[in-house]
């Protein structure tokens, strides 16, 4: 992995407290940051994604029972239940 120098402009604030928070080593706090940033953002679109994935399992889930309610309370009435 190489390394590029970027020109960022950030709030003043925000760069005091991050050289603050770095020490010397700002460049690899920002980068810090910035990745965890990202995997943060991955990390939310996969649950997003997995619960979409869910609800949708589940209407279809639900759209198969109802098409086979007729038939389980046919067979259902067809079992003998006091023997």
């Amino acid at each position: 992995m190489g390394t590029m120098r970027v020109t960022l402009t950030l709030d003043t604030e925000a760069v005091e407290k991050a050289r603050a928070a770095s020490g010397r080593h700002l460049s690899r706090y920002v980068n810090t940051a910035i990745l965890s940033q990202l995997e943060a953002d991955r990390r939310r679109q996969l649950r997003e994604d997995l619960i979409a994935g869910c609800i949708e399992g589940a209407e279809l889930d639900l759209e198969i029972c109802k098409e086979w309610e007729a038939t389980d309370a046919e067979m259902m009435a067809r079992i003998p239940w006091d023997e």
